[in-house]
């Protein structure tokens, strides 16, 4: 494992912390949280993957408030777990990455403000469109003219073993990138992908094939064309997330047995409440309590049935009637005709 860098960059949380206790997840993108003398509010849960073992009822986590006008007044920025600071939002690397670049590219830089990794960079543009659907997380300008297109993705899952894995759940998006990086490596252009796992007690990076073995298998053949794959630890603080060091990536293939034993034993502190469906693999999960708009729809749903009966009654019922009297017309003819020949 690569010891601790000379290189060293904090990046400050987004506003001050807010100390609570996690109550539940649900909807995906809301936490309610309970706030020593505020009581219980409702946080912007911005990872919108499983967060393995994230899920911990009871467990401390910490709070920005955001800038009025904002649907939600917080956002769940960071979780406490067996004594380990974990950062959760995922909208963090980005922005880390960013301002590590910018202090890496600006002109008279000292030797302490150069990122290890990209110490060829001279200039680096963000969120850089290419290709006819794709967009790329940086592309760098380096000092021999040539550039290379960078993707960055954030982990969060650690494992007993000290291994980082990624991703927690199937990721085509990560997917798709990675056989885009691929294809820019075989054309002889350079291509990086860049992990920033946001938890101290990681000790090397996996490609997850317990969670998406096609993730997985893209990662190593992009390993093979030529993209180069790094992965970098932040130590989350009250204060910040601060680097800590490089560790190593592992694309081996490995044997899954021991994972899907772990994967399992946090399945109850995975993922986020949502109502039971009988065709849901997630039909295990607490239902949640219905709001006026799910009510109006469940009432408009069983009352179709009703409407649909009613109608199917009242045509009959026409239908009965229009032959009753179609057959009175019918049968009055004949009467008609011999009273007329009478006459």
């Amino acid at each position: 494992m690569t010891e601790r860098a000379p290189y060293k960059f904090h990046f400050s949380w987004p506003g001050e912390l807010i100390e609570g206790r996690l109550l539940r997840r649900y909807h995906r993108f809301l936490a309610d949280v309970e706030v020593d003398g505020v009581g219980v509010v409702t946080a912007h849960c911005v990872n919108s993957g499983r967060m393995e073992g994230l899920v911990v009822k009871g467990a401390r986590v910490w709070l920005t408030k955001n800038a009025a006008g904002k649907k939600l007044g917080y956002t769940w920025q960071m979780i406490e777990l067996d004594g380990v600071k974990i950062g959760a939002n995922t909208s963090l690397p980005n922005p880390i990455v960013q301002s590590m670049l910018r202090a890496q590219c600006r002109e008279g830089a000292e030797p302490s403000d150069v990122t290890p990794w990209f110490s060829r960079a001279k200039s680096a543009r963000f969120e850089v469109a290419y290709g006819s659907h794709s967009r790329v997380d940086a592309v760098l300008h380096e000092d021999d003219g040539a550039m290379n297109m960078l993707e960055i993705k954030n982990v969060h899952l650690v494992y007993p073993d000290g291994g980082a894995y990624f991703p927690d759940s199937v990721s085509e998006r990560a997917t798709k990138h990675m056989r885009e990086l691929t294809a820019i490596a075989k054309e002889g252009e350079r291509a990086t992908v860049l992990f920033l796992i946001q938890r101290e007690d990681a000790k090397f990076l996996r490609p997850s094939d317990v969670h998406d073995p096609e993730f997985a298998a893209a990662a190593r053949a992009a390993g093979a064309a030529g993209v180069r794959i790094l992965a970098i630890v932040f130590r989350a603080t009250n204060e910040g997330l601060v680097f800590e060091r490089e560790v190593p990536v592992d694309l081996a293939p490995y044997d899954t047995t021991q994972a899907k034993a772990w994967m399992e034993a946090l399945r109850s502190t995975t993922g986020w409440e949502r109502p039971k469906r009988a065709d849901s693999a997630e039909s295990d999960d607490e239902p949640e309590a219905p709001t006026k708009k799910s009510a109006k729809e469940a009432a408009q749903k069983s009352a179709k049935p009703a409407a649909k009966k009613a109608a199917k009654k009242a045509a009959k019922k026409r239908a009965a009637k229009a032959t009753k009297k179609t057959a009175a017309k019918v049968s009055s003819k004949p009467a008609a005709k011999k009273t007329a020949k009478k006459r």
